[in-house]
C-alpha cells in the first residue's frame, strides 16, 4: 500500500519535478556507488604505498643500518634493544640468530585502521643487540582518508555539474520547451486561438516529441478541416430547410389561393348575373337622368342630377367590376390626374365621413399624373377610403379618440427607380389600425375585420389586383408611433 501510495504521488507530480526527482535519485545512488566501489581500491593503494616503502626501508636499513639510525623522521620510530626485546618471538629470534645482518619485516595490524604497520628488525653482530625501526602507518590512513574526501568531492562536483546541465541546457530545451509549446498550442485550441493553434515547424525536432508536435499538427489541421466541411455542409442543410420552408408556404399559399380561387370562380359567376340584372334598370336611369339635365333650368337641380349621374356611372362601374370575376377584360390605359381622382372618390364615400365628421387632406399635386384606368382607379381609392372611414368610426365608437377628431390624409411624392419615375401615394388614418394577425395576409380574399354587412374580405384583395394590373405596388402596415393604418401605393408615372 506504502508503495501504490509513493507511485500514485509521484505520478501526479508534474513532468519537471518527475525527472528532478529521478535524474537526483539516479545520481545520489551512482555517486554512492562509485564511492563504495572506490573505497576499497583506495584504501588498498595507501597499504600497497606503506608496503614498498617498507621494502625500501628494510633494504636501506639491511645496507646501511648507521644511515637509519642517525636520521630522525617522523615517519618512522626507533626503538631500543630494552623495548625491542618486547616485541621480538622466538621464530624471529632464531631467524635474526640464523641471518645475521638480515633485516626481518614484520606486519602487524591494526584493528581500527586497513593499513598494517611493519616493523623492521635487525640483529646487530657487533653487539649482538636488536635494532628496531617501527614505521609510522598513521600517514598512510590520513592519506587514504584524504584519497577518499577528494574522491567524495569530486563525484559531489562531477553530479552537481550533471543537474545544473541537465536542468539549465538539456531538459529545457530538449523536453520542457518543447512540452510547453505543446500545452500552449492545446490552450490556444481550446481558446479557439486558431493563429497559434499549430506548433511552427521551426520548433519540431526529429525525436519523439517532435514526431507528436507533427502528428498533433496534422490531426488539428485535419480536424478544421472537417469543421469547414461540416460548416458548409450545415449551412447547405439551413439553406434547403429554408428553401423547403418557402417551398412548403408557397405550397400552402397555393391551397389557400386554389379554395379561395374556387369561391371567387363561383362569386364570378353570381356576379355576372348580379350585373346583368342591374344594369338594365342603371340604363334607364341614366338615360331618364341625361334627358332630366337637358330639360332643367335650375343651376342647383342641375349640380345635383350630375352628381346623381356620376353615381350610376359608378355603379356600372361597380357592375362592370362584377362581371371581371367571370371574364377577363381588356383595360384602356392613359395619363391620368391623380388629384381630381382622389376627390371625387372622397366624394362617393363623404355621406358617412360627414356624419363622423372626419376630416380629409389631399395634399397631392395638381402636376401628379399615374398611367392608368381611371375608373379602376377610382375604384381603389373609394375601397381604401371605405375602410379608413370604417377604421376611424370603429376607433370613436370604442371611446379610444383621446380629443382628437377623425382624420384621413393624402400624401404624394416622386422616386426614381430602376431608370423610371413612379408616384408613391400614402394614404393614412387615425382609425384603430390593422390587427397584427391580419396584417400578413389583408390582401388575400375573404380575410376581412368586419363580421357585419360592411365587409365580405373583398375589398382590398380586388384593391391589389388592380394595383398590380397597373404594374405597381401597393404595401400596407400601422403606423410607427401612432394609432391607424397606412398604405403606401406606387404607380407608374408617364415620361
Amino acid at each position: 500500500m506504502r508503495f501504490r501510495s509513493i507511485s500514485k504521488f509521484i505520478a501526479g507530480l508534474p513532468i519537471r519535478r518527475k525527472l528532478i526527482v529521478f535524474h537526483n535519485l539516479f545520481f545520489v545512488i551512482l555517486v554512492l556507488s562509485l564511492y563504495i566501489a572506490l573505497r576499497t581500491p583506495l584504501t588498498q593503494i595507501a597499504a600497497r604505498s606503506a608496503q614498498q616503502e617498507a621494502e625500501l626501508m628494510a633494504q636501506i636499513f639491511e645496507r646501511y643500518p648507521g644511515a637509519v639510525r642517525s636520521v630522525q623522521s617522523d615517519r618512522f620510530t626507533i626503538l631500543d634493544n630494552k623495548d625491542a626485546e618486547l616485541i621480538i618471538r622466538p621464530e624471529m629470534r632464531d631467524w635474526l640468530n640464523n641471518n645475521p645482518g638480515r633485516v626481518w619485516q614484520d606486519r602487524v595490524m591494526i584493528q581500527s585502521s586497513a593499513i598494517p604497520t611493519f616493523r623492521l628488525i635487525r640483529l646487530d653482530t657487533t653487539d649482538n643487540s636488536f635494532q628496531v625501526i617501527a614505521l609510522n602507518a598513521e600517514q598512510y590512513v590520513q592519506l587514504s582518508r584524504r584519497l577518499r574526501w577528494m574522491l567524495g568531492l569530486a563525484l559531489l562536483g562531477v553530479y552537481a555539474l550533471a543537474v545544473i546541465a541537465l536542468e539549465m541546457f538539456i531538459l529545457p530545451r530538449y523536453v520542457y520547451y518543447p512540452l510547453q509549446r505543446i500545452l500552449r498550442a492545446d490552450e490556444a485550441l481550446q481558446s479557439g486561438a486558431k493563429k497559434h493553434e499549430l506548433i511552427e515547424q521551426r520548433f519540431i525536432s526529429g525525436d519523439e516529441l517532435g514526431q507528436i508536435m507533427a502528428s498533433r499538427n496534422a490531426i488539428v489541421t485535419l480536424l478544421r478541416q472537417h469543421e469547414d466541411q461540416l460548416q458548409t455542409a450545415l449551412e447547405q442543410v439551413e439553406e434547403m430547410a429554408n428553401d423547403l420552408k418557402r417551398k412548403n408556404h408557397l405550397l400552402e399559399t397555393a391551397k389557400q389561393n386554389l379554395a379561395s380561387q374556387d369561391r371567387l370562380v363561383s362569386l364570378g359567376l353570381m356576379s355576372a348575373g348580379v350585373a346583368h340584372e342591374i344594369n338594365t334598370p342603371l340604363a334607364v336611369l341614366h338615360g331618364s337622368l341625361e334627358k332630366m339635365i337637358e330639360t332643367c333650368d335650375q343651376p342647383s337641380n342641375e349640380n345635383r342630377l350630375h352628381r346623381m349621374l356620376r353615381v350610376t356611372e359608378r355603379l356600372r362601374g361597380i357592375s362592370e367590376s362584377l362581371t371581371d370575376f367571370a371574364r377577363a377584360r381588356t383595360q384602356t390605359m392613359e395619363a391620368v390626374q391623380l388629384k381630381p381622382l382622389l376627390d371625387e372618390a372622397w366624394s362617393l364615400v363623404s355621406m358617412e365621413a360627414r356624419k363622423l365628421q372626419i376630416e380629409f387632406v389631399n395634399q397631392a399635386s395638381d402636376d401628379d399624373m399615374v398611367i392608368g384606368n381611371a375608373g379602376r382607379l377610382l375604384q381603389v381609392f373609394v375601397n381604401l377610403f371605405k375602410n379608413g372611414v370604417y377604421a376611424i368610426k370603429d376607433r370613436l365608437e370604442a371611446g379610444h379618440t383621446n380629443g382628437a377628431s377623425g382624420k384621413l390624409c393624402v400624401y404624394t411624392r416622386h422616386v426614381q427607380q430602376d431608370e423610371k419615375q413612379w408616384l408613391e401615394l400614402t394614404i393614412e388614418d387615425n382609425g384603430a389600425g390593422i390587427s397584427p394577425d391580419l396584417l400578413p395576409r389583408i390582401f388575400e380574399p375573404f380575410v376581412t375585420s368586419r363580421l357585419d354587412a360592411n365587409g365580405t374580405g373583398l375589398g382590398l384583395a380586388v384593391t391589389a389586383g388592380i394595383i398590380d394590373q397597373h404594374g405597381g405596388l401597393i404595401v400596407a402596415n400601422n403606423r410607427p408611433s401612432q394609432s391607424g393604418a397606412r398604405f403606401e401605393i406606387t404607380l407608374p408615372m408617364p415620361t
